[in-house]
């Protein structure tokens, strides 16, 4: 279970600090070592029980075991989930990677049929070099149409309203 900073106030008693570390006391260390919660939280984050029976670090310990019940975390989980922002590349960014993503998927794989000159077709011009201009050209389509910081598209009324005028 997850608890709050004021919860865990309540059940511990106020033994942590602003930022939801553990306050170093002694007796709140030999209160606190002997509690069964924290003990399986420990345990339970895949430490192991002589970590916790030893006396080397035991402070270290119970903060670990007040960071698995959620103390530092509390605040976080409490701010809303932020909607993800729109982004579009620059056309000088979008024009860089479609050049990339071309070069690499076209031109690099095919490297020793374009030096021997085995990749001409009928009129005598080179294939991979409308395969790169064809990628180049979509990657970069993709490349500046809007999409959120994630990934997913983003919808533009002005886009939508100049590819029904352009038949798109």
């Amino acid at each position: 279970m997850t608890y709050t900073r004021e919860q865990l106030a309540e059940k511990f008693g106020n033994v942590l600090g602003d930022k939801g570390q553990f306050n170093n006391n002694a007796d709140d260390t030999a209160r606190l070592r002997n509690n069964k919660e924290l003990k399986e939280a420990f345990l339970g984050a895949g430490r192991s029980e002589s970590d916790w029976n030893d006396d080397v670090s035991m402070d270290n310990d119970i903060d670990f075991a007040f960071r698995q019940l959620g103390a530092r975390d509390a605040k976080a989980a409490a701010a809303p989930e932020k909607a993800p922002e729109p982004y579009q590349m620059s056309e000088e960014l979008a024009s860089a990677k479609a050049g990339v993503k071309a070069f690499e998927e076209n031109i690099l794989p095919n490297q020793g049929s374009i030096i021997m000159g085995l990749d001409k077709n009928a009129e005598g011009e080179s294939t991979n070099k409308q395969n790169f201009l064809d990628a180049y050209s979509l990657d970069l389509k993709a490349n500046l149409k809007p999409v959120y910081r994630d990934g997913s598209d983003r919808k533009s009324k002005l886009r939508e309203e100049e590819d029904a005028v352009s038949g798109n």
